[in-house]
């Protein structure tokens, strides 16, 4: 189910088209905006990982810069194959890439650069990990394995399963100590890195992905909440008229305070419901 879709359930649901139903589009999209709003504040979307390399030196990362691409083109048939300087790069606005041109062979590719991180990674960002390895024992294996787990297991042998998580316990107190301990912060859609690496560093960003629009529209509770919403605008404006005329002269009660009531009992029925779902917050000591 898409908005349209759902704006039209809102209005069937509102007794249209028997009933005249005396709502706009506008009018259902505010309550379908509202109720994604706390349907989103609490169910915790659902997260992914966004790898790149460091390059050496660099500690501010950020989306990719178009200041040196030349001028953007619709389709991809229409980079042109003469005239061209190796390096060239264009945006090609139907595909949403950009493309790289090459003297050998003679050909576009296309050109993701390797340390750019799109704006809605940075925007959605929840946490940064360097070197993400899940397995600590490959990661112990390796000639740049932690400089204090490497010191630590040499001078104990390494011959108890317990000096693994002996070490781990004190792992970053000792690199918070020394000053070792790797720390980021996003500012203005960019990431900046301390210490500045020196080498080529993978680096992974935790970020939310954001549900579509065809699932939010789709969810029962939010159709729901979407519709409470919508009795209480349609019950505000037919509360401003206390009937109309009917055919045979009589007056039609329009009812507009009972069905503003009615939507917001569901409104705060629903809000408890999603409450009591919902994930409980977090906290932290320091």
């Amino acid at each position: 189910m898409n908005l349209s879709e759902l704006r039209d359930w809102v209005r069937r649901k509102l007794g249209a088209p028997v009933i005249k139903v005396e709502l706009t589009d506008d009018h259902i999209t505010d309550a379908y905006n509202t109720a994604t709003d706390k349907f989103l504040y609490y169910n915790r979307p659902k997260e992914d990982y966004y790898y790149f390399h460091t390059n050496p030196g660099q500690y501010i990362y950020g989306p990719a810069d178009f200041s040196d691409y030349k001028e953007a083109v619709a389709n991809v048939s229409d980079l042109s194959l003469s005239g061209n300087e190796d390096g060239d790069i264009r945006f090609v606005n139907v595909e949403g890439c950009a493309y790289k041109w090459s003297s050998s062979p003679a050909s576009w590719s296309v050109y993701v650069p390797s340390t750019t991180i799109p704006v809605d990674v940075l925007a959605t960002a929840r946490d940064v990990v360097y070197q993400p390895i899940t397995d600590i024992v490959s990661q112990l294996a390796q000639a740049s394995a932690d400089f204090f787990l490497a010191y630590y297991f040499k001078r104990s042998g390494g011959m108890f399963i317990a000096d693994l998580w002996i070490a781990m316990s004190a792992k970053e107190t000792f690199n918070y100590v020394l000053g070792l301990q790797p720390t980021w912060e996003i500012l203005n859609n960019q990431l900046y890195l301390a210490p500045k690496p020196q080498a080529s560093v993978a680096i992974g960003i935790k970020y939310a992905v954001p549900p579509s629009e065809e699932y939010l529209c789709s969810h029962e509770w939010v159709g729901k909440a979407a519709l409470a919403l919508a009795k209480i605008t349609l019950g505000t404006i037919r509360g401003k008229f206390a009937s109309i005329p009917g055919p045979a002269g009589e007056g039609i009660s329009l009812a507009g305070d009972t069905l503003k009531q009615e939507g917001k009992d569901e409104w705060t029925w629903l809000l408890q419901d999603i409450i009591s779902r919902s994930e409980p917050l977090s906290f932290s000591i320091g």
